[in-house]
């Protein structure tokens, strides 16, 4: 699903992206090279089609426009900000049950650990950019399971992955804000992003105060609150605020591309993975079926594989959507 931005407004359009390893899936004949942004094909087409892309050897080809069965089934939108109270009300996310926290972590975990570092990090997924149906106008409930991210792309460098600062005190900004998030939705309350300073002193400041946070939510769940935060979502929380290789992590040299992904898989994803599979009965491949297409499908396994590769992680968690701009 993509979108586009209209006179402040947020219109919700329906598109498809394919990817394939070999030049003879698709006919030449069949594709044409997309020179401008999506959202060109998106209005051409309108909201009763879905239009259909191809990404092969990091290009991108248009393919084809189909009917729709049911084109109004996203026309209702809400951010994950907007389902976070501020404290004061008790909020949707907080009333969420913990199964339906988890897997939305995880589906958002899963989703970085494919696409981080790239063109799709080129800054930082906070709250307001992850968004959810309400299957109908007259629905009141918000469907976690399918979150869809809107982002910026930016032509150019691919890595997202931010030069060395010795005076932040995150070396990865985008999993500090993915622990952020899981934070929120773990607390049921939106946090407040810090906008003075420079990009470094704001990356502290954040760091910081979600650390605090944290603490206080440990300290709530050591007390024996009514409801407790799932250990797993803890353990990712903590592994996402604070970057602490295992003992056993084959290189703490986190700054290059395969450590940073194997950290996702094993520090983050896997926590979330096992506290719904054991804690929860929830069968993973059956998580997966609901949640991706039957042509991409594949199986997290329960290892942790540090030579894991971005095809074989495409398929886990929904893939996010492309921002109107198309920068």
């Amino acid at each position: 699903m993509s979108q586009q931005a209209w006179h402040g407004h947020i219109l919700w359009y329906h598109a498809r992206t394919h990817t394939h390893t070999s030049s003879q899936a698709v006919p030449v004949a069949s594709r044409k090279a997309v020179s401008k942004d999506l959202c060109v094909y998106l209005r051409k087409s309108g909201p009763t089609a879905q239009e259909h892309f191809l990404i092969e050897h990091e290009e991108t080809w248009h393919l084809r426009a189909e009917r729709l069965e049911e084109p109004g089934n996203h026309a209702s939108m809400e951010s994950l900000y907007q389902l976070l109270g501020d404290g004061s009300e008790v909020s949707y996310i907080s009333q969420c049950n913990p199964r339906e926290q988890l897997t939305l972590c995880y589906i958002l975990a899963t989703s970085m650990l494919y696409l981080y570092p790239s063109s799709w990090f080129s800054t930082e997924w906070t709250s307001d950019m992850v968004h959810f149906n309400r299957r109908s106008r007259t629905s009141t409930s918000a469907t976690l399971t399918h979150p869809y991210v809107s982002i910026h792309l930016q032509s150019g460098s691919t890595s997202s992955i931010n030069p060395s600062d010795r005076h932040r005190t995150h070396s990865h900004p985008a999993i500090l804000a993915l622990g952020i998030m899981f934070l929120e939705i773990a607390s049921g309350s939106r946090f407040q992003r810090t906008r003075k300073g420079t990009p470094t002193e704001q990356c502290n400041e954040d760091n910081y105060r979600a650390w605090q946070d944290f603490k206080i939510l440990e300290r709530k769940d050591r007390h024996g609150r009514t409801k407790q935060t799932p250990s797993g979502l803890r353990e990712a929380i903590r592994a996402c605020l604070k970057l602490e290789p295992p003992a056993s992590f084959p290189s703490n040299q986190l700054a290059e591309e395969g450590p940073i992904r194997h950290y996702i898989l094993s520090c983050i994803v896997y926590p979330l993975a096992r506290e719904l599979r054991d804690g929860y009965k929830v069968n993973l491949s059956d998580l997966q079926k609901k949640t991706v297409p039957e042509t991409s499908r594949t199986r997290i396994g329960n290892s942790c594989d540090p030579s894991i590769s971005r095809q074989s992680t495409a398929s886990i968690g929904n893939a996010p959507s492309v921002n109107s701009d198309g920068t």
